[in-house]
């Protein structure tokens, strides 16, 4: 077996259980190796610490697969598919709704798996893996209810690996509307030509837990895509929600949300900058019982952590000022990037800017199809801070 040896002293975060080898960490990599290929990760002196798969174009040169000479292979590929779908079983999950394969954290690195019913949409983002894509279809046409298997690999991670983007069905006929259920609520997933794999099921628990917390209150929901948070408010009683998305395509699709559960009444929609209309909405004067906040990823890499922290402090800091006594701030981050502790002094730090006295109630991260290796920390990404307005100095 071709070998990866470590520079010496790299190897201490492989040994804790980090699961990527960078070109950084790398002493030589065997000629014989093959990029799409395995190789066995070993340190300085010789020793075994991992096998991987290799890839020398990508900034992630090896994806650590297993700590024993396992073969890279159909049949270890689908134990670990078998593997994902019954810790998700057995953690009460409902898989008919539910990333069903979390790359590293499945141990099966370069794939996602998400199912929306009676469609499960693929994202593909290694060579290694890319060689099965047959075999990931076969795999999952079988479950029970399955009727279509829709690949959607146009991710910029692809480039990286040197990938052409692919979309399309891979098998079966896409449903001409796909709706799924959130609890008590219904929401249209766009898998073609919504953002991600066509909803973000990372936050699925968080929804679910702010619809009580709405109950009676004024909703701001921005960046709201199809509007998940803004629907769960309006479920669990929210007297009025506002839908904020740059997107028009966004707005459209969380309109059609609320008209089909006839809600309209009481929601309104905006399309419309962010940072801008919050500046707009201060100088109105206008006041909400809520404001959840769940942008992009605005650090993509750590070199892009410290503009990023700026810009969440910003958003943070703008939201609470819309707050009085007693408002509730609902502030996310997926930059993996980010780590959960500077997420929160971020908004202690806009909470000061804005005079505001502020109690955490709560601190979620992303739901469990999402598992977090904690040795990998890119594999925790989600952060999800939940603060209570207490008083304002002024």
């Amino acid at each position: 077996m071709p070998k990866l040896r470590l520079k010496r002293g790299r190897e201490k975060g492989i040994k804790l259980g980090y699961l990527w080898v960078h070109h950084q960490d790398v002493e030589r990599i065997s000629p014989s190796a093959e990029d799409g290929s395995t190789v066995d990760v070993v340190d300085s002196k010789d020793r075994l610490l991992g096998r991987a798969l290799l890839n020398r174009h990508s900034p992630i040169v090896g994806r650590i697969y297993s700590r024993h000479r396992e073969e890279w292979s159909e049949a270890l590929v689908s134990r670990r598919l078998e593997r994902s779908l019954e810790r998700r079983r057995k953690w009460g999950l409902d898989l008919e709704c539910c990333r069903l394969v979390y790359g590293e954290g499945d141990l099966l690195p370069g794939l996602v798996a998400d199912r929306y019913g009676p469609v499960v949409v693929l994202q593909i983002v290694h060579p290694a893996m890319e060689r099965f894509r047959d075999h990931l279809v076969a795999f999952f046409r079988n479950l029970s209810g399955v009727e279509a298997v829709y690949e959607k690999s146009d991710l910029s991670a692809r480039l990286q690996e040197e990938l052409e983007p692919r979309s399309g069905v891979l098998w079966g006929r896409m449903p001409d509307e796909l709706w799924i259920r959130e609890g008590k609520v219904s929401l249209r997933v766009d898998v073609i030509g919504g953002q991600k794999t066509g909803f973000y099921l990372d936050q699925k628990r968080n929804r679910l837990r702010i619809g009580p917390l709405a109950l009676g209150r004024r909703v701001l929901d921005l960046f709201c895509y199809s509007g998940g948070f803004g629907m769960q408010a309006l479920g669990g009683g929210a007297s009025f929600v506002t839908f904020v998305d740059s997107s028009k395509e966004a707005i459209a699709l969380a309109r059609e949300n609320v008209e089909a559960s006839g809600w309209s009444e009481r929601a309104s929609f905006v399309e419309a900058n962010v940072f801008d209309l919050l500046r707009q909405l201060e100088r109105q004067g206008e006041h909400y019982d809520m404001v959840v906040l769940d942008p992009p990823a605005f650090a993509p890499s750590r070199r892009a952590l410290s503009s990023a922290s700026r810009g969440y402090k910003e958003l943070n800091l703008r939201a609470l000022k819309l707050l009085g006594p007693g408002g509730i701030l609902v502030s996310s981050s997926c930059s993996s990037h980010m780590p959960v502790g500077l997420h929160l002094q971020i908004i202690s730090e806009a909470a000061a800017d804005a005079r505001r006295h502020i109690l955490l109630l709560h601190q979620w991260g992303q739901d469990l199809d999402h598992p977090v290796v904690p040795s990998h920390p890119p594999s925790r990404y989600l952060k999800c801070h939940v603060m209570e307005v207490a008083d304002i100095w002024d």
